[in-house]
């Protein structure tokens, strides 16, 4: 009962909107609803009928929000180090595994070298002690004793090449070096943030979607974005939010539009528009409107035989032409005058415009 009088408050507010606009001029309507019914023959209510045919009207779902980058990662300095070398500008594309920041080596390239050398040594030991235990000359735990030494060594050339690498930060994925947060010379420690590396192409437009909506929407169904920088992208659903917000009640939602210029517009408030499945619908006049016994906001048919139905209103679009209402009959007659006199399952005379 509750939503049915919110319901009937907000159609009678765009009834009163609409009269304000200036849209319904017709100040003598009370009057001829009054005349048609005084004209009706003794015990039945003149009213005015005009027939309505039923016609496919385009829906959307219309939501705001931002544009967001597909990826944003963080590069963290993986060795400590000092800056040697920035051959990307920031803000320039970058292809993945790019170059974008240089450490300096210091000792890494030497301990590189002995680590190998150490590596060639202890397989060398380890080839002689196999031969000599093979004589019997020594006992398996020095020949367990060299492979063990030779693990270490390797182990240990394992690091080396790893430091070395990770002097040199590379780019994650093909994007666009959004920030550089060090220059040459600067000294860095392990964990430090140097870069981020954000992905335009594709772009995401993240906004929410009222719980009323979501269920209109499907993963897959087309939808435009207008940023207020006025670039105009299209693309699909990518994501809908199983659950809603515990505090807005909304329901996140993300269109994947292309962007292979790589424009910089993320971040940038937009208006998002999906276009649902076309309805049959009728296209009628606010002033039909009008209220049953039980409050509900409907409008008012008559039957062959002048017999009076109540049909609630279903409102599927609106604006200053009218409203569009779906669950109607594919043709009917709704009363157009006198509607207020009568009510469902009274017999009365219908007069056809």
């Amino acid at each position: 009962m509750k939503n049915s009088y919110l319901t009937a408050g907000v159609i009678l507010l765009v009834v009163v909107l609409w009269m304000l606009s200036g849209l319904l001029r017709d100040d003598s309507a009370p009057a001829a609803a009054a005349k048609v019914a005084a004209q009706a023959p003794a015990g039945l209510t003149l009213v005015r009928v005009k027939t309505f045919h039923a016609e496919p009207v385009t829906r959307e779902v219309v939501f705001s929000g931002h544009s967001a980058p597909l990826r944003s990662v963080d590069l963290r300095a993986e060795t400590i180090g000092t800056v040697a070398a920035l051959p990307v500008p920031r803000g320039a594309p970058v292809r993945k595994g790019e170059v974008l920041i240089t450490l300096a080596e210091d000792n890494r390239g030497a301990r590189l070298r002995e680590a190998q050398a150490l590596v060639q040594q202890r397989q060398l030991e380890l080839s002689a002690t196999r031969k000599l235990q093979a004589g019997s000359l020594i006992s398996e735990v020095q020949l367990a004793q060299a492979e063990t030494a030779l693990k270490s060594a390797q182990a240990a050339l394992g690091a080396a090449e790893l430091d070395l690498a990770r002097s040199v930060i590379r780019a994650p994925f093909d994007g666009v070096l959004d920030l550089r947060g060090v220059e040459v010379g600067a000294s860095v420690r392990e964990g430090d943030v140097v870069a981020r590396v954000v992905d335009l192409d594709p772009l995401l437009i993240v906004g929410t979607v009222a719980e009323q909506d979501v269920g209109k929407l499907h993963l897959g169904d087309g939808g435009s974005a207008h940023l207020v920088t006025g670039e105009e992208l299209s693309g699909r659903i990518r994501y809908i939010a199983a659950a809603a917000d515990t505090a807005t009640r909304t329901f996140s939602v993300e269109l994947e539009v292309p962007n292979p210029q790589a424009l910089p517009v993320a971040g940038v408030t937009a208006e998002v528009r999906v276009a649902l499945e076309p309805l049959s619908a009728h296209h009628v006049s606010p002033a039909l409107l009008a209220l049953d016994d039980g409050g509900a906001v409907g409008v008012k048919s008559v039957d062959a035989d002048g017999t009076v139905a109540f049909h609630p209103a279903n409102i599927v679009r609106s604006g200053n032409d009218g409203l569009w209402l779906a669950g109607l009959p594919e043709s009917v007659r709704l009363i157009t005058v006198g509607q207020g006199f009568v009510n469902a399952g009274e017999k009365v005379q219908a007069s056809e415009e």
